[in-house]
C-alpha cells in the first residue's frame, strides 16, 4: 500500500520535469542573450535591422503588403503585431489617440522601437534552444538534449543573430520546429503528422526562403514512414502536408499571391545574390545588401537623427532625392499639423529612410 503513493508521486514529478527544464532553458538563454539587447544605442541598428522595421510598418499600413520580398514577410508580421500591441498600450494608457501619434513617437525614438524588435527576435532566439533539446533528447536521450541545448544557449554566432531584427532568429526557430515534426513523421507515420510536418516547412520558409530545402527532408521522413500505411493512405497523407505547407506560406505571405511577379523577382534575387554581388555597382545595391562600412559611409545607420531635426522644426527643409517609403506612412506624414496636432513631417523627410543617400 506504501508503494502506491510513492509512485504516483514519482509520475508526478518526471511529469513536472521535462516542462520546468524547458523553462529553465529560455531562461538561461534570455539571461545570455537580453544584455546585447538592452545595451542598444540609437545608432546600433544597421542598414539591414532599419530595413526589418520599416518593413514591419509596411505591413501595418499597407494592409499587410511588405512592400519588399528579397525576404518572406513572416517577421516582418510579426513586427507589425508587435507595434501593434505598443499601440494598443499606448490608446489605454492615453499616450496615443490615433496612428499618428504612434508614428510620430517613432520617428522620435526610433531606438526604442529597434530595441522592441531585437528583443522580439531574442526571445525567438531563446525559444529555439529547449526546441533543440527536445529534438535531441528524443532521438539520444536527455545527456544528448542537454547538451545540443547548452552548445545552442551559448554558440556565438546564435547569440549575434538572436538579437539581431532580422529574419534568422524566427526562421532557424520554426526550422527546428519543423525537424522536430518530421522526425515525429518519420517514426509514427500517421496522417496528422505529414499535416503537422507541411504546416511547419511552410512557416519556416514563410520566415526566410533557404528553409524550403526542408521540403527534402519532408521527403525523406515521408519516405522513412512509407511501410506503416497503403499505397493510397500515402499518397493521399503526403499530398496533404504538400498543401497545407503551401498554405502556410500562403496565408503568411498573401502579397506573393497577389503580386506573383515582384516576389519572383524577390525570389530569385535572394537566391542569385551571393553568385551576383560582385558584378552589381556599388551605388546601385539596396542598403540592407551591403556590408556594415558601406552602410554607414551612406548614413543610414542614424536616419532618425535627421527626422528628429524636421519634427521639432517644421521650416527646415531637404532635398527631394528618390525614396521608397511606404505610401500609407506618407499619407500619415506630412508637413503641417494633423488633427491631433502631432507632428509635422512630409514626404522629403520621410524619404531618408529609403535605400539611397540623397544627393550632395
Amino acid at each position: 500500500m506504501g508503494s502506491v503513493p510513492a509512485a504516483a508521486r514519482s509520475n508526478a514529478s518526471s511529469r513536472w520535469r521535462l516542462p520546468a527544464v524547458w523553462v529553465g532553458l529560455v531562461v538561461v538563454a534570455l539571461i545570455v542573450r537580453l544584455p546585447f539587447v538592452l545595451h542598444v544605442g540609437p545608432n546600433e541598428g544597421g542598414g539591414d535591422e532599419w530595413y526589418t522595421a520599416w518593413r514591419s510598418w509596411s505591413v501595418l499600413f499597407e494592409r499587410g503588403n511588405p512592400g519588399n520580398f528579397l525576404h518572406p514577410a513572416l517577421f516582418y508580421d510579426a513586427g507589425a503585431a508587435l507595434f501593434s500591441g505598443l499601440y494598443l498600450a499606448g490608446r489605454m494608457s492615453g499616450a496615443f489617440h490615433s496612428p499618428v501619434d504612434l508614428l510620430a513617437d517613432f520617428v522620435l525614438h526610433e531606438a526604442k522601437y529597434l530595441q522592441a524588435l531585437q528583443l522580439l527576435a531574442a526571445v525567438f532566439g531563446a525559444l529555439t534552444v529547449p526546441v533543440v533539446f527536445e529534438l535531441a533528447r528524443r532521438i539520444g536521450g536527455w545527456r544528448a538534449g542537454l547538451v545540443a541545448a547548452g552548445i545552442l544557449a551559448i554558440l556565438p554566432l546564435h547569440v549575434e543573430y538572436s538579437h539581431r531584427a532580422r529574419v534568422d532568429s524566427l526562421c532557424v526557430l520554426l526550422t527546428a520546429l519543423g525537424a522536430l515534426a518530421l522526425h515525429r513523421l518519420a517514426e509514427r507515420g500517421r496522417r496528422r503528422d505529414f499535416l503537422s510536418s507541411g504546416v511547419m516547412v511552410g512557416l519556416a520558409t514563410a520566415a526566410n526562403y533557404p528553409a524550403a530545402l526542408l521540403a527534402v527532408a519532408y521527403l525523406a521522413a515521408a519516405l522513412f514512414a512509407r511501410h506503416r500505411s497503403t499505397s493510397a493512405e500515402f499518397v493521399r497523407s503526403f499530398a496533404l502536408g504538400v498543401v497545407a505547407a503551401a498554405a502556410a506560406f500562403a496565408l503568411t505571405n498573401p502579397y506573393v499571391v497577389l503580386t506573383p511577379a515582384a516576389a519572383f523577382d524577390g525570389f530569385t534575387f535572394q537566391l542569385s545574390f551571393a553568385v551576383k554581388a560582385a558584378s552589381i555597382p556599388r551605388e546601385g545595391v539596396p542598403l540592407v545588401l551591403l556590408p556594415p562600412r558601406a552602410r554607414s559611409e551612406r548614413a543610414v545607420r542614424d536616419p532618425g537623427g535627421v527626422l528628429r531635426r524636421v519634427a521639432r522644426d517644421p521650416r527646415a527643409r531637404i532635398p527631394s532625392h528618390p525614396g521608397t517609403v511606404p505610401v500609407g506612412i506618407r499619407r500619415r506624414l506630412h508637413r503641417g499639423q494633423d488633427a491631433g496636432g502631432s507632428i509635422h513631417l512630409d514626404r522629403d523627410a520621410m524619404a531618408l529612410c529609403c535605400d539611397r543617400r540623397p544627393p550632395r
